[in-house]
């Protein structure tokens, strides 16, 4: 294996229509031998759960994006109480468990909103990895992240975070697997802004700095915007150049990152050090699934 890893991830919001767009992105791993983590949201998990439990029969990693992004935005993992994100990610949890027979142990905050109480309420359900901290990540005026920094000098590769700051290393059980930055975040929405170009140099800048790099989309990144309910006050630069054409643009970007040498690999299988490890033993095969997603 190589020394290089790629995570591949999608952030799988609740927004109605989009869900015609997980076919193409699993039949575009599957061309390509990519792994990858979906992380869903668990009201998405509810009413689609067998296309999430097909991600899992190819072999990929479905993770928790909490439970209504993409219909709300008060569920703020950055700000809200320790209650209250626990009952979110229990709902969550139980959502995608029963969905896919597997229960997740990777978490993305909804809008990367993340905070030290979320380590905690991930600690407390047994959650291993985290892909929220926007490390080297700056896009004010361009994304939800606005002006803050706070978490800006964390570490480029995966690391066990401090439970009083994020961005520093320290002793936390979960592993922290940060999304790829080069001031400008490494997703779909800046390959539709800025074209394949300028990623392919962001690409190898951060190979130089990074042994592991983490790209991210969303499913309605490839559907045209008429076919989808889309929220009324979604800035218009997502909604600018979305459609199944997408999937073409992503092959390229894709097949470019695996010609620099890195070795595909899910969310629950990085580890500190630019390691890999083997997935959590419990998630190796799903199984009959438990309880109610409330």
């Amino acid at each position: 294996m190589g020394d290089k890893t790629f995570c591949f991830s999608v952030d799988v919001d609740w927004v109605r229509g989009s869900e015609v767009a997980l076919p193409a992105l699993y039949d575009l791993c599957d061309e390509l031998g990519i792994r990858g983590t979906f992380f869903s949201v668990g009201g998405f998990a509810s009413e689609y759960g067998e296309l999430l439990a097909e991600a899992v029969r190819r072999g990929h990693e479905v993770g928790s994006h909490g439970w209504e992004h993409g219909l709300r935005n008060y569920e703020n993992y950055g700000s809200s109480p320790y209650a209250d994100q626990l009952r979110w990610l229990e709902l969550t949890t139980g959502a995608v468990e029963k969905a896919t027979g597997v229960r997740p142990h990777s978490f993305r905050a909804p809008n990367l909103w993340v905070g030290e109480t979320t380590l905690r309420v991930l600690e407390t359900l047994g959650y291993t990895h985290d892909s929220s901290v926007p490390a080297r990540r700056y896009d004010a005026g361009m994304g939800q992240l606005g002006h803050q920094t706070r978490y800006f000098r964390a570490p480029r590769d995966p690391y066990h975070p401090s439970r009083e700051h994020l961005a520093v290393p320290g002793d936390s059980p979960v592993v922290e697997v940060p999304p790829s930055a080069f001031v400008v975040p490494m997703n779909m929405s800046g390959l539709r802004a800025f074209g394949l170009r300028p990623l392919r140099w962001a690409n190898r800048r951060i190979r130089a700095r990074a042994d592991t790099l983490v790209f991210y989309v969303h499913p309605a990144e490839f559907v045209s915007a008429e076919a989808q309910a889309l929220k009324a006050d979604i800035p218009r630069r997502h909604r600018r150049g979305i459609g199944p054409q997408n999937v073409e643009l992503l092959r390229r970007y894709l097949s470019d990152v695996l010609s620099l040498g890195y070795t595909p690999v899910r969310v629950d299988q990085t580890a500190p050090g630019g390691r890999t490890s083997a997935a959590p033993a419990r998630a190796a095969q799903p199984r009959a699934a438990r309880g109610r997603a409330g």
